[in-house]
């Protein structure tokens, strides 16, 4: 199996660490405004099957206060993966994602920021699958259908402050609620609930201070 993952947030930090100083103090207090998000993309292979997963998810948040900050997020994410064994199939989703979040601050003022997030966000999917039988190539299938449905989330996380505006940011699920349905006639709705930490699904970004 080969995996490849790779992240522009960790290129970004690096770049913007050297061009900035760290005269001012770090940290948010209220009226402060932030962006935030995430760029990556990653490749697997096994045997005949192959992923490729692109993610996007920008941010933009306001302290209403020192210590609690509100804000909207939004998400793009197109994965195709491929099977090539007794038939070629290959599957391309299509998820864009939008909602809002609100986030309490420990240590605000800190240049170590711990915080606890809450997101609601609504979801919208596109699937088309299509496949090619070797043995008839002349009649390739396709299905495509949408499904639409909404999260709950509670994430804690970190921020790390690398300059006066530029800080690195972690955050892992620790709650999660999903209810999502496909649009074709007949379909029901798949709810799902997960509780617990996996420090294999740590979703790193980079954050910017007006």
């Amino acid at each position: 199996m080969k995996k490849i993952l790779f992240s522009l947030s960790a290129l970004l930090a690096f770049g913007f660490a050297q061009a900035q100083d760290d005269t001012d103090s770090n940290g948010f207090s209220k009226g402060d405004v932030f962006f935030s998000g995430t760029l990556s993309y990653s490749s697997q292979k096994t045997d005949d099957v192959k992923s490729h997963t692109f993610t996007a998810a920008p941010a933009v948040g306001y302290f209403v206060t020192n210590n609690i900050a509100l804000g909207v997020a939004f998400g793009y994410t197109n994965s195709e993966n491929s099977y090539l064994s007794y038939s070629n199939i290959v599957s391309t989703d299509d998820v864009i994602s939008a909602g809002v979040f609100g986030r309490y601050y420990v240590n605000p003022s800190n240049k170590f920021n711990f915080f606890a997030e809450l997101n609601v966000a609504y979801v919208h999917a596109k699937v088309e699958q299509q496949s090619t039988y070797n043995y008839d190539p002349m009649f390739p299938q396709t299905i495509n259908y949408n499904s639409n449905g909404f999260g709950i989330g509670l994430a804690p996380g970190f921020n790390y402050w690398i300059s006066n505006h530029f800080a690195l940011e972690a955050n892992i699920a620790l709650v999660n609620y999903n209810s999502v349905k496909p649009d074709f006639d007949g379909a029901e709705s798949t709810d799902s609930f997960d509780i617990g930490i996996d420090f294999s699904n740590i979703n790193f970004g980079l954050i910017y201070k007006f």
